[in-house]
């Protein structure tokens, strides 16, 4: 299996090659086409197997195609449980959507620090990596919308509702278009990741 027959951008085909990635992980193989065809999608895979990657490649296949939103109005989100996560998630996003014919403005934001060089960066933004407080923070100060998400991906799911995260999550399901694509990606099935589910589904329009 190569990267072509996953039918991504040509343009991320030839960022992929130039960045020496030539064939794809397990966890590619089976995320990218799903994804693709927009499709919800459950992932499980370890750390190092190339799962941020699994959903980053996808999403900017479709938003490449897709018409420009209103400025404020995020088109996909990214949530994460550490500042560490969303760092490198926001790593992932820039190198792959460096070679595509127009920009693709990404912006990781978490707490710990102002959130005023925040919400002005949030300008142009088509990609958030999110912690939940200040993904919250961000959108009960009308900084920006998530009203038109078109995709919602939760990294390391599992470890949401481990780390105290049920009452943001549920917070943040209720800012959300009923109609989105959701992709859950988490390095076990565990009885927390089921629960995720659950109110992923219960979440009211």
């Amino acid at each position: 299996m190569t990267f072509e027959q996953l039918k991504l951008s040509k343009n991320l085909q030839q960022t992929l090659a130039e960045q020496g990635y030539n064939k794809p992980y397990p966890i590619q193989v089976q995320a990218i086409p799903a994804i693709l065809q927009r499709k919800d999608v459950l992932g499980i895979a370890q750390t190092g197997s190339g799962k941020t990657a699994g959903y980053v490649l996808p999403i900017l296949s479709l938003l490449e195609k897709a018409e420009l939103g209103k400025n404020r109005h995020i088109d996909a989100l990214i949530v994460v449980p550490t500042r560490e996560l969303a760092v490198q998630v926001q790593e992932v996003v820039k190198i792959f959507a460096q070679g595509l014919n127009a920009p693709m403005k990404s912006m990781a934001v978490f707490g710990g620090g102002s959130i005023n060089p925040q919400m002005i960066g949030m300008q142009g933004v088509r990609i958030l990596v999110a912690t939940p407080g200040r993904l919250i923070e961000l959108v009960e100060s009308k900084a920006m919308s998530l009203a038109e998400i078109k995709m919602l991906v939760l990294d390391e799911a599992d470890k949401m509702l481990n780390l105290g995260f049920e009452e943001e999550m549920k917070k943040i399901l209720s800012f959300l278009p009923k109609k989105r694509q959701n992709l859950l990606f988490s390095a076990t099935l565990s009885p927390e990741l089921k629960e995720i589910q659950q109110m992923m589904l219960d979440n009211p329009e």
